[in-house]
């Protein structure tokens, strides 16, 4: 479900250079040339700030926190477009990817050739929902539903 064998197959795309590494943490160990298993890690935060980039490649994830906790130590994220975290992360901050290996690897070298030029910024990453009931009445909207005569609540 999280997208492991996309991104292995994306790796082996000619597009990708030889020199992108995929660095997992936790204890399964995935064996492929272009993998580092790092086993467990206690310090995400470090984890996330060291590397170039955080994929998230799931078919399906509700949310994905991943995605906040990464963009928020100052890391971009390249994750799938079922991700719900899609939602709060601004356009400008995330690279959207179908689920699949050529949509991957085109974010994987878009990112690549913007990389230098980023310029992360926790604060303005995500979009602001100040008000609660305005938020509401756009995703009714969003859901096609349309509401009339809304009282103060």
């Amino acid at each position: 479900r999280k997208g492991i064998d996309l991104i292995l197959q994306t790796l082996q795309e000619k597009s990708i250079p030889d020199s992108v590494k995929l660095v997992i943490a936790g204890n399964k160990k995935v064996e492929h040339p272009r993998v580092i298993n790092i086993g467990f890690v206690d310090d995400m935060p470090s984890l996330y700030s060291m590397v170039d980039a955080t994929i998230l490649a799931s078919s399906y994830e509700p949310f994905g926190l991943v995605v906040t906790e990464s963009i928020l130590c100052g890391t971009p994220v390249i994750m799938s477009k079922v991700v719900g975290a899609t939602e709060v992360v601004k356009k400008e901050f995330s690279y959207l990817f179908d689920l699949n290996a050529e949509s991957l690897a085109d974010e994987i070298n878009r990112f690549l050739s913007e990389r230098y030029n980023l310029v992360p910024s926790c604060s303005e990453a995500f979009h602001s929902y100040n008000d609660v009931k305005e938020h509401c009445m756009e995703l009714l909207h969003l859901a096609g539903v349309e509401v009339s005569g809304v009282g103060n609540g």
